[in-house]
């Protein structure tokens, strides 16, 4: 058992400058996960740009996959300095939910672009930012392990 945050972003995120330790804050949206009775609800909620696709339904399970979705959306915007994925101001003014809803699952079922991120980060954020949950990292002990097989290649 645990918890899916099932929110996942910069904001909820503290660094402390002293350690270098990074807490995860607001856990308000989290639910409780285990893989004999997954979590089924209402999960229309987190910050658009880092949600995964199964979030992004009125109605879903969330999964710990679901949060290394997040997880992978965040690396990818520490490397490259934006989101993978983002709905413009004006989509969303025009459309509100449904309009971002939308132009989140377009952009998810499109490869996204890498450029100059080493291979083996490319191969990690690929499969964390894969549309479908079965083919992500199923817990955010894998993506760790991953990750870390990453810090040790050029």
């Amino acid at each position: 058992g645990g918890l899916v945050h099932g929110d996942l972003h910069p904001m909820n995120l503290l660094l402390d400058p002293a350690s270098s330790l990074v807490t995860l804050l607001d856990y308000e949206l989290s639910v409780p996960w285990s893989p004999a009775d997954p979590w089924t609800g209402e999960i229309f909620w987190g910050l658009w740009d880092f949600v995964p696709p199964e979030q992004l339904s009125p109605v879903g399970t969330l999964t710990p996959a679901s949060d290394t979705f997040a997880a992978g959306a965040l690396l990818y915007c520490m490397l490259t300095g934006k989101p993978p994925f983002h709905v413009p101001l004006d989509r969303r003014q025009a459309g509100g939910w449904e309009a971002v809803r939308e132009g989140c699952l377009e952009q998810r079922t499109e490869p996204i672009e890498l450029g100059l991120v080493p291979e083996a980060w490319r191969d990690l954020l690929g499969r964390a930012l894969d549309p479908s949950p079965t083919r992500r990292f199923g817990s955010a002990a894998s993506m760790a392990a991953a990750l870390g097989r990453c810090g040790s290649e050029p």
